[in-house]
């Protein structure tokens, strides 16, 4: 489910009628350093863990991590938190939908007893997420 297409389709069931109308295609998924997917290219390569809205719409994220000494992982929209998890010597995960307007940022930052950064191929993660609708 990470493609979606242009398409539009309209159904009558029951004497209701309901029009549906997919997004563009935006995708990313990274693991590790590695991109695997950017469709749209939103993942900014250039700042690991960092997303910039290519469209204003409703957005579905993923992370994924594992750590190997105490770690509290943010996922943040600008400053606001969205998401957060706190791991020992463990792994974690999390999933969260939310609304970004366009060229807003969603990020990864990585809290630990070492100071504050952005995951890299020192925390095993997975980070990805895709435009549900635009708005």
């Amino acid at each position: 489910m990470a493609t979606l297409f242009y398409t539009s389709a309209s159904f009558i069931l029951a004497g209701l009628s309901l029009h549906l109308t997919t997004a563009e295609n935006i995708a990313f998924h990274v693991r590790g350093g590695s991109v695997l997917l950017n469709d749209g290219n939103g993942f900014k390569s250039d700042y690991p863990g960092y997303f910039s809205a290519p469209v204003s719409g409703v957005y579905h994220f993923k992370v994924h991590f594992c750590q190997s000494s105490p770690t509290h992982l943010l996922l943040k929209k600008g400053y606001q938190l969205l998401e957060s998890s706190t791991t020992i010597e463990a792994c974690d995960s999390f999933t969260t939908i939310a609304k970004v307007q366009k060229n807003e940022s969603v990020s990864l930052e990585s809290q630990s007893l070492y100071g504050n950064y952005f995951p890299d191929d020192n925390i095993g993660y997975s980070f990805m997420g895709f435009l549900l609708y635009e708005i």
